[in-house]
């Protein structure tokens, strides 16, 4: 019998608190390219879910806004998907695709290593109250930001470009929970008619 393999768990999401220092932080870094990388980190990270390795394939160009008015972010690659922006971010990942058209969010990166986003990464200035910004944790703030505002799991995974729930179920914990009667209520009441013919 073979053993399976041990499945990766999700980044820990950060707090609100955290998110909001993360945010004062960027705009108190101390070089203007300094401050675009963490910015750029921070929108695409939390407005639209980024894995690490697209980060440096999004140009301000590519970003646009449908008839509907929802500004999105196409991504390419191995799991192609078309990302609407949470509203709370849409004005920061706007006003970075103007002033950098043709270059990524983050900022350009000369370096051909592997470690080119984590190099951009390390030279931010984090402050001693916060964590390591880390992008896979900006990700899992996104979607837990999904799913604790009910977007339909299908959408969810096709947002995200996830092929399983493994990852979303690693979050469940941070949810926050109902009491008892809320809970009842709410399962009572998904239903409250039978289907019935010809309907």
């Amino acid at each position: 019998m073979t053993t399976p393999l041990p499945r990766n768990h999700i980044a820990p999401p950060y707090a609100p608190d955290q998110v909001a220092g993360y945010l004062d932080m960027a705009e108190d870094q101390s070089t203007e390219a300094r401050r675009r990388t963490a910015f750029g980190i921070l929108a695409a990270g939390l407005g639209a879910g980024l894995m690490p390795g697209e980060h440096l394939t999004i140009t301000g160009r590519a970003i646009t806004t449908t008839p509907a008015g929802n500004t999105v972010v196409p991504v390419k690659g191995s799991r192609p998907r078309t990302i609407p922006v949470l509203a709370a971010y849409t004005p920061l990942i706007l006003t970075l695709a103007g002033r950098y058209p043709d270059e990524p969010l983050v900022g350009p990166s000369h370096d051909p290593g592997k470690n080119r986003l984590n190099r951009l990464l390390s030279k931010i200035e984090t402050p001693r109250n916060l964590p390591p910004l880390n992008t896979s944790s900006l990700r899992s703030t996104w979607l837990l930001t999904l799913l604790a505002a009910h977007v339909p799991l299908p959408e969810i995974m096709a947002a995200a470009g996830l092929a399983s729930t493994g990852f979303l179920a690693d979050l469940l914990p941070y949810l926050p929970r109902l009491n008892q009667d809320e809970a009842h209520r709410t399962i009572a009441q998904a239903l409250t008619q039978p289907p019935q013919t010809g309907t």
